[in-house]
């Protein structure tokens, strides 16, 4: 008899009308197979039971790390949140006193930018008034050169027949020239319209220098040159037709020629050519 029989036996045995009638062999044969399943039914039940125990463990111990995993991870978050927070905390006071300590720069900046104007703003008038004083002086001391040595010098040199002595009073009016630059020319005012470095400029154009030349000497841009002479044409009146190289010379050499007389210098050559 097989299992299917069994089976399907034992299933029928309420439902079998014959039961009463076997006879006892038979009823104990019957028993005997439905206690063998029982005990088989039993036995798979047993396993499946194991075998779901054993699952459910393993599910557990899964479940357990996973959930030390996950707090260990939580523990890990809270420590790193705790520490952003400090990392935050401690870069707005630092950005705090960074930003106290610029807007304190800023303020003593714009203090010391306003000290600074103000520092400019008197310079700049006390170089005006420097150059307002220094025209003034060069003012006297060529209206004294003119009136109480000039005049008297070619009063003496006109009188004088002596050459040692005329050479004497050229070398005299030579280094007053060479000392003060400025009063080689009383006929055109330099001194008393340009400002300093506009008469130098003036200065080294009246011998004969280039505009490059004049700033290479000066340590300064051709540019600015160029505006120094436009500005010199301006207060001088120069005309446009008129080379301002060419009038300086000829003002620079104006006096010079005044002081030693029309042809006085040209007739002591000759007469020391013919000594």
């Amino acid at each position: 008899m097989t299992e299917l029989e069994i089976k399907k036996f034992a299933f029928q045995e309420f439902f079998c009308p014959e039961y009463e009638q076997w006879d006892l062999e038979t009823k104990i044969k019957h028993l005997e197979r439905r206690a063998q399943l029982f005990v088989q039914r039993r036995i798979k039940q047993q396993r499946l039971e194991e075998i779901q125990r054993c699952i459910l463990r393993s599910l557990q111990q899964e479940l357990h790390v996973a959930l030390q995993r996950e707090q260990e991870q939580n523990h890990k978050l809270k420590q790193l949140s705790e520490e952003l927070a400090q990392a935050n905390e401690h870069l707005e006071r630092k950005v705090l006193e960074r930003t106290k300590e610029l807007e304190t720069k800023n303020v003593t900046l714009k203090t010391q930018l306003e000290q600074l104007r103000e520092a400019d703003i008197t310079l700049d008038l006390l170089l005006q008034k420097n150059d307002h004083d220094r025209r003034k002086l060069i003012q006297h001391l060529a209206a004294q050169w003119r009136d109480e040595v000039l005049d008297d010098l070619r009063a003496v040199r006109e009188q004088s027949k002596h050459r040692p002595t005329r050479m004497r009073i050229d070398q005299v009016l030579a280094k007053v020239q060479a000392a003060f630059p400025h009063l080689e020319n009383q006929d055109h005012a330099w001194c008393t319209c340009l400002s300093v470095r506009e008469a130098t400029v003036a200065r080294l154009l009246a011998q004969g220098k280039s505009c490059r030349q004049v700033a290479a000497e000066l340590d300064i841009a051709a540019r600015s040159v160029n505006s120094h002479c436009y500005s010199i044409r301006k207060k001088l009146n120069v005309p446009g037709h008129i080379r301002l190289k060419d009038y300086l010379r000829k003002a620079r050499s104006t006096p010079v020629r005044s002081v030693l007389g029309p042809s006085q210098s040209t007739a002591d050559e000759n007469a020391g050519a013919m000594g």
